[in-house]
């Protein structure tokens, strides 16, 4: 399946042999849940002028359906930069005292 291909080829420029740690269970893990010989998929490709991942190296926004167990499995992954944070990230990371106003 090319969406799997695709998936797995963006895990490994980021992670290199290292995905293979995670590669089965997260492809078993998936499958229980939507069964992915069953699913149709689809791809979210956001406009240039909209683009909320400009800053990424990477990204993908998949839709697994699955019509017969009528399910939508909704698989979105981001590679940042090394050492950028994003402000959804700073805000969790940061603490009780700088959030205060």
């Amino acid at each position: 399946n090319t969406v799997t291909t695709d998936i797995q080829n963006m895990f490994y420029t980021s992670l290199g042999d290292s995905f293979y740690d995670i590669k089965e269970h997260m492809w078993n893990t998936i499958d229980k849940e939507i069964n992915i010989h069953e699913c149709s998929f689809y791809r979210y490709n956001s406009d240039l002028d909209s683009d909320p991942y400009g800053e990424c190296l990477w990204y993908f926004n998949y839709f697994f359906y699955n019509k017969k167990m009528k399910r939508v499995l909704f698989f979105s992954c981001q590679a940042q930069p090394y050492g950028e944070v994003s402000d959804d990230e700073e805000m969790y990371y940061s603490s009780p005292e700088e959030n205060d106003d």
